[in-house]
Parts: structure tokens; sequence; C-alpha cells
């Protein structure tokens, strides 16, 4: 009895390190249209969701766990193992729309925020996506307040299945 305790009590740690990637499809009750998303929780409980939009693009979700929030203004900064950093912002929004014709880049509220990471034109090349899909760990840091910063870690591994099925096909067969 005590050895298994012991082992138990061992092994936890582990275990709720080891959480990995999950994959959800979801049906509109309106549209009848599927989406599927993948998703991983950090060690902290925030969580990053990949999903695939109805108009093709591929959006990311960052969803801080409660008492955090995103400063007003903010700027994501992501990055994939080595790879140079991505700023992830309102401004391709704006700039669009200034233009007249926007495009939707970005989402905000203060526990929660999404952003087009890829057109989704898989003929063009996956972009960032085939950075999360080939990587190990993904850092994001935002900004709680203006005079502060806080990293995210996320581990990508084990994502490979869950990508594909978010965006639709495997990515491994992106040119």
């Amino acid at each position: 009895m005590r050895k298994s305790l012991f082992l138990a009590l061992m092994l936890f740690p582990f275990a709720a390190m080891a959480a990995g990637w999950n994959s959800t499809t979801r049906t509109d009750a309106m549209t009848d249209e599927e989406t599927t998303e993948a998703y991983i929780e950090s060690t902290t409980g925030d969580r990053f969701t990949l999903l695939r939009r109805s108009d093709g693009s591929v959006w990311g979700y960052l969803k801080l766990d409660s008492p955090h929030q995103f400063s007003v203004g903010e700027q994501l900064i992501a990055r994939v193992d080595k790879n140079d950093p991505r700023e992830f912002n309102d401004r391709l929004e704006k700039l669009t729309e200034s233009l007249g014709d926007k495009i939707e880049a970005w989402e905000w509220n203060p526990s929660l925020i999404g952003f087009r990471m890829w057109h989704g034109k898989k003929d063009e090349g996956c972009g960032y996506v085939s950075q999360l899909y080939n990587g190990s760990r993904l850092i994001f840091r935002y900004h709680p307040n203006q005079s502060t910063t806080r990293d995210l870690l996320f581990e990508l591994a084990g994502n490979q299945e869950a990508i594909s099925k978010a965006v639709g096909f495997d990515i491994s067969q992106c040119p």
C-alpha cells in the first residue's frame, strides 16, 4: 500500500506536466458548419487554441488563466524554438480598413486574444503554422500592464495530428 501511494505521488507531477495536445470538433447550431480546433494548456492554466475559420484563414487564440489579463492595446510576441519572434497585433486590420478593404486579423478582450496566423492558402505555403507543426516550444510574451511583461510557455511536442485536424489537411504536405 505504501509503495503504491509513494509511486502515485512520484508520478503525479509528471502526469500534470504531460497534458499534451487535444482536438475537438463542434457543430454550429445555426449553420451546421463543423469547426475543429487544436488546443493545449500550459502548466499555469493558460490555453492556446488553433482553428480554421469559415473564410479559410487560420487563427490562434490565447486565453489567460484567471486572474491574469491583457493590457488595452496589447501586442503579442510569439516565438517558436529559436526562430525569429513574430508580433501579432491589430495593425494589419487598421491598415486594410484605412484602405477600404478591412481584413479581420485581431480580437481583443481582457483575458482572450484572437489573431490571424495564416491566410490559409496551402498552395502558397503554410507560413507560421509550419513552425508550430515542426517546433518543440512556443513562447508568448504579453504585457499585463505597461511596466510588466509575462511569458507563457507551451510545449509543441505531439501536436502534428491535432494541428492537421484543425487546419483540415496534413501540414507535412505543405510546400
